[in-house]
């Protein structure tokens, strides 16, 4: 392949990439199907409040937003969608009781603001910061994977000759063939992937999430 040629596929590697990571493309694709999914939930009565009405309620909620909330959807038995909601409640939840499932299960047990709204909240939540670091992922994966070495180091140069402004020092001093291999991390400094992410997440409150899971069901 002649260099002029390995310099176009490159551009267009990087500008495929920049393109599926556009903030509003990853909202149309991830964030709103979530959201909508979440509109449509309805909260089982969990009266008298149990051990197992609990993890009735939030089995429901991971099985509806799994099986119409995703890009590729899931249909999970009752059995498999609790013990996914309780994986997801031992990972990632902090409420106003703590961390992990046992802080879940008491805030569940208080009434509003929180109770078992919020918990079902930060399900829905945390699956969906998931699913936009899955999606970033594949982006990633489905554009590099065919990338070859002379390829990778042309993409590699391109990101440092015209964005070397953009990068940290220490990335500007490295070769092209050093970064070769670390290109997704190049473009993730590059447009700040990881740090938009960080501040999206941060900003739109799971407050606004339930919010904008109210506004889909009117």
């Amino acid at each position: 392949m002649k260099s002029t040629d390995t310099q176009a596929t490159a551009a267009k590697i990087i500008s495929a990439i920049l393109a599926a990571l556009d903030e509003e493309a990853i909202e149309v694709r991830i964030d709103q199907p979530l959201i909508e999914a979440l509109g449509q939930f309805h909260v089982p009565e969990v009266v008298p409040f149990t051990a197992a009405s609990f993890h009735r309620a939030i089995g429901l909620v991971v099985s509806h937003v799994y099986a119409h909330g995703l890009g590729l959807k899931q249909s999970l038995s009752p059995g498999q969608a609790v013990a996914e909601a309780l994986s997801i409640l031992d990972r990632s939840y902090q409420g106003a009781s703590g961390r992990g499932y046992d802080a879940a299960f008491l805030d569940a047990s208080q009434q509003p603001p929180g109770g078992m709204d919020g918990v079902l909240n930060s399900i829905v939540w945390s699956i969906l910061e998931t699913e936009r670091a899955k999606y970033i992922q594949w982006v990633f994966d489905s554009r590099l994977s065919g990338a070859d070495w002379p390829l990778r180091c042309e993409i590699a140069e391109l990101i440092l000759n015209q964005s070397a402004d953009l990068l940290t020092p220490v990335l500007r001093r490295c070769s092209p063939a050093q970064l070769a291999d670390a290109i997704p991390a190049l473009l993730r400094e590059l447009c700040g992937v990881e740090a938009f992410v960080h501040r999206h997440l941060v900003s739109f409150s799971r407050g606004q999430l339930k919010q904008a899971a109210l506004e889909c069901r009117s």
